[in-house]
């Protein structure tokens, strides 16, 4: 079996569609990675109150590192300095003129598949030939997720009947036909009517906002 190198494709924007560049291939593969993740929460302390209450404000983006090996000196099959190659693997971070930013990138390997940006890379060179040019670097690499903002939302689902939606109300809406729509059942309109003040499923006047709360809160399942 084939030894199945590390790729880093290049792209355009974060659509990942139009690919500019070759892209990179690993000299070694990395011995090791690691992937990160982190919600943000806010604490709020109220007067009185012995625990802090938390918030979910959003999720932070993901995080890749790794360190990769560059060796000149034949025992990867390579000879020669390898400032270029190293010098290729910043270019990845390089400002396109014309897209006001820098490339997006997929790391490629294995089971690994990763799309986002390089953040942040240290190069360092550890062993020179006579004429002083590097024949062996070591980079730590770091990249942050970055994912198409439609599947940001596709997966956020913010039609969930577990959100709390503000509907605006248009020509022939009905409670019944609303609640259909997000909860997936017509006889919550009573629920909805509640939490806005209303007392019935009509009458209803175009361009009235209404809000629509998560089905949590009515301690009904559905």
């Amino acid at each position: 079996m084939a030894l199945t190198k590390l790729w880093i494709r290049v792209f355009k924007d974060e659509s990942y569609n139009q690919e500019i560049l070759p892209g990179f291939f690993a000299l070694l593969n990395p011995s090791e990675y690691s992937l990160s993740r982190s919600n943000n929460w806010e604490r709020n302390q109220s007067v009185g109150s012995p625990q802090p209450e938390h918030s979910y404000v959003g999720g932070e983006p993901d995080q890749l590192s790794m360190s990769l090996l560059f060796d000149g000196t034949g025992a990867a099959g390579y000879v020669g300095p390898v400032d270029g190659l190293s010098g290729k693997f910043l270019d990845l971070m390089k400002y396109q003129g014309d897209a006001h930013e820098p490339y997006f990138l997929k790391i490629c390997w294995g089971t690994l598949v990763f799309p986002g940006v390089l953040k942040s890379a240290t190069v360092n060179y550890t062993l020179f030939n006579q004429g002083g040019l590097p024949l062996r670097a070591k980079i730590d690499a770091s990249f942050e997720q970055v994912v198409p903002a439609s599947d940001t939302m596709a997966e956020a689902d913010p039609s969930s009947p577990d959100l709390t939606h503000v509907w605006e109300v248009r020509d022939g809406d009905r409670l019944d036909h609303i609640s259909w729509k997000i909860y997936g059942r017509p006889d919550y309109w009573c629920e909805i009517a509640r939490v806005n003040g209303l007392g019935s499923s009509r009458g209803l006047e175009s361009g009235q906002q209404l809000t629509l709360p998560p089905l949590e809160l009515s301690g009904r399942a559905v």
